[in-house]
């Protein structure tokens, strides 16, 4: 009985879309682009957030057991200057 709905729920939706109106409604060229450029704020993002972390860690004069705190503060720093809640807020 569950195929028989199966295969009348198929007939009343009518044919699965083809290939190619699939790929005309969501342009697949461009993704690498936007990919890269994700990875290029994501990379800018982190080497800010360790360069600040570094200069926090000189300023205290790398006492050890604060690598954590440095960095968890920069990236609170650098994403409020950016104007969007910090990754690290959220743990």
């Amino acid at each position: 009985m569950a195929a028989a709905t199966v295969k009348k729920l198929r007939t009343e939706t009518g044919p699965a879309p083809e290939e190619s109106k699939v790929s005309e409604s969501f342009p697949i060229e461009n993704e690498p682009e936007a990919q890269q450029e994700t990875l290029n704020a994501a990379d800018d993002r982190e080497a800010r957030i360790a360069e600040l972390a570094y200069f926090k860690a000189e300023k205290r004069g790398f006492e050890p057991g604060y690598e954590l705190a440095d960095w968890f503060e920069a990236a609170q720093e650098i994403d409020f200057t950016r104007g969007r809640p910090s990754d690290s807020a959220r743990l």
